[in-house]
């Protein structure tokens, strides 16, 4: 706030004050009545007095603008009179005619000034009429009315002698501190809260004693303080004697504790999106090199005898392509851009079925206790990752219980309403709630604050990757769902998981396939702007007895099956560098209707159409796709012979 916006609040508190004492004293032939406005007319606050002018109910005035009610006998004098208080500086004096409620016209005589509250320009209107124009009131009602509206103003207004000791104080902004407005007058606010911080906008921190001295020296101050959890807004200016001596400091105080909560949620949100984002890029780049390795690596071991002296080298890369894989694998679902394959899970049945793998990972120390009632609802989630996810916090659980405990898991469900389904941003509905609980060491809320966060991690080096709650962060965030954590140190943990509920029966548990052989001597056109993976791709399938032509681009694939060349199926990258894969599938689609498509991706992209292979791929993944795909068409004529493209391969096949 700057100076000038200073004066004008100091003049506006003053001229208050003044209409207290006038209005105390009044008579019966004159009454003063307040609104304030933003700058475009929507009303803040209003009096009773002039509630009861209008016509209106207090409580139908606010939020609404004065044009809006039909306040003004013609809209353009509202115009006129924004115009004239333009022209006087910001403060001066309107005569003009009201119409009520009723539509009985009423002139009056309107103080208008303006001031600068929070980054919003505010206009505060004291009017004058005569007293005909109001119902009888004592001057007691009256005396009681603007207590009232002082003392329920979401502001605190104060003011101090040179000493310190407050002089006035008036709003409601101090109630969640168990203070009555006035309370404190009379006594030092250098004594009290001397010693509190105060932060300022650049960051630094000063103590309210400090402020005083500053603000006495002449100086504007803005700053947030704490007291006792609560959060408020302070904006302090020098108060004047009619001399234009410093007398003491004129302030104004806001409750902003719900509004920095919200400001730290959005930030951490932000700062996980962001990080999120960097986590899939970096993951689908490095997963086209991993591909490379991992497939590369299954081919020199299926080609090495058992005896071969490098055999346990080669078993030790594989080992460590699938390890770095699943570290990618991690960093896409913090990112939410895995690929998701939701099915209707009852999860305490799941719970069951884990139970035993559990008790193992965890040990006999800890006590195991699972609670899931047979009526709940199915979820809506991946298998496999809530498998992980629930691995994951058992295994935080245990690690948080060295020396024994017991760790709680229990099914649930919950209806989130408008407001509360709002405030996790999700959609109002029914969802299941998983919670995970243990007796452990808890969390400090500095810990709890980076809890989510990839790599962070309280374990020694070596001990852990700190992907663990992030990788569960991102698959809940992208099931639809939320995840919540409560902590205290010494209290334990408790996560609770929400994942959308599903009235559909619950799907059979996955299994490993049906075990068909993966070999076949159908047309594949392999579409991958990545060299490396393009030429991985065609040798793997090559392998596996089909007949493979490779394109390094959008362009070049549709101008092979241009060509009459036999194509049963297309394998194609979500994201080549020219066309969309999916794009490319449906153009060759509509020349080709029998043609069956499988994607690959580092990472998914929404609604894609299944099935699709995620990077980076083993040798079974990608031909057992390959192979459910072409057994799931009807058998077609040919379009060419296979040994067409294999004796005359195009430009361009790799």
């Amino acid at each position: 706030m700057t100076p000038s916006d200073q004066e004008s609040l100091q003049a506006r508190i003053a001229d208050l004050e003044r209409q207290l004492s006038e209005l105390r004293g009044a008579s019966a032939s004159q009454s003063i009545l307040v609104v304030t406005t933003l700058r475009e007319g929507r009303i803040l606050q209003a009096t009773e007095g002039f509630a009861f002018l209008s016509g209106y109910r207090r409580e139908e005035l606010l939020g609404h603008t004065t044009v809006e009610l039909g306040l003004w006998r013609d809209p353009s004098d509202r115009a006129r009179a924004v115009q004239r208080l333009a022209a006087q500086g910001g403060r001066g004096t309107s005569r003009f005619v009201l119409r009520r409620r009723d539509g009985a016209p009423c002139e009056i005589v309107s103080q208008m000034e303006t001031v600068a509250i929070g980054g919003e320009q505010v206009v505060v209107s004291a009017i004058e009429l005569p007293a005909a124009e109001l119902s009888p009131r004592s001057a007691r009602e009256r005396e009681e009315s603007l207590d009232f509206i002082l003392g329920n103003a979401p502001l605190t207004f104060y003011t101090t002698d040179r000493n310190g000791i407050l002089t006035m104080s008036a709003g409601k902004a101090l109630s969640r501190l168990g203070l009555k407005p006035g309370e404190l007058v009379g006594k030092s606010v250098l004594d009290l809260y001397g010693a509190v911080p105060v932060r300022l906008a650049d960051g630094s921190a000063i103590t309210v004693a400090e402020v005083f001295r500053k603000v006495l020296a002449g100086e504007v101050i803005s700053g947030r303080s704490e007291l006792s959890g609560v959060i408020l807004e302070n904006w302090l200016s020098p108060l004047h004697d009619p001399t234009g001596a410093v007398s003491g400091l004129i302030g104004m105080s806001i409750d902003v504790t719900e509004r920095s909560v919200l400001e730290a949620q959005l930030l951490h949100a932000r700062k996980l999106e962001a990080l999120g984002r960097l986590a899939g890029g970096v993951a689908h780049d490095f997963n086209n090199m991993l591909s490379v390795i991992l497939g590369y690596s299954e081919i020199l071991l299926e080609e090495s005898p058992p005896d071969e002296a490098r055999r346990a080298e080669l078993e030790e890369i594989v080992a460590a392509a699938r390890r770095s894989s699943e570290l990618t694998r991690q960093l896409l679902a913090f990112g939410r851009k895995q690929v998701l394959r939701p099915r209707p899970l009852d999860v305490g049945a799941l719970l069951a079925r884990l139970d035993r793998m559990l008790r193992r990972l965890i040990g006999e120390h800890i006590d195991v206790v699972t609670r899931a009632p047979k009526e709940a609802p199915c979820a809506l989630a991946d298998e496999g990752q809530l498998e992980q996810l629930i691995v994951n916090m058992a295994l935080n659980g245990r690690d948080a219980m060295p020396r024994g405990g017991k760790l709680y898991f229990s099914v649930g469900e919950a209806m989130l309403a408008e407001s509360e389904a709002r405030r996790r941003s999700l959609p109002p509905g029914r969802y299941v709630v998983l919670s995970v609980g243990d007796t452990g060491a808890g969390m400090d809320p500095e810990t709890l604050s980076h809890v989510f966060e990839p790599f962070f991690t309280t374990k020694q080096p070596g001990q852990g990757t700190g992907l663990g709650l992030s990788t569960a962060y991102g698959f809940v965030r992208q099931s639809g769902g939320d995840i919540e954590v409560e902590s205290a140190s010494g209290q334990g943990t408790t996560f609770r998981v929400y994942l959308p509920a599903t009235e559909q029966r619950a799907a059979a548990p996955l299994d490993a396939g049906d075990g068909h052989p993966l070999m076949g001597n159908e047309a594949v056109l392999v579409a991958e702007d990545e060299t490396m993976v393009l030429h991985l791709a065609t040798e793997l399938l090559r392998r596996a007895g089909y007949s493979v032509v490779g394109a390094q681009s959008a362009a070049e694939a549709l101008e092979i099956a241009s060509t009459p060349r036999a194509i049963d199926l297309l394998l194609t990258d979500v994201f080549l560098g020219d066309l969309q894969g999916t794009e490319l599938a449906a153009r060759l689609a509509s020349a080709r209707p029998d043609l069956r498509t499988v994607y690959m991706s580092g990472y998914s992209a929404d609604e894609l159409a299944e099935p699709i292979v995620q990077k980076p791929f083993a040798a079974i993944s990608l031909l057992r796709a390959v192979r459910d795909a072409l057994d799931s068409r009807e058998p077609a004529p040919r379009t060419g012979p296979l040994d067409a493209i294999a004796a005359t391969p195009p430009a361009g096949e790799t």
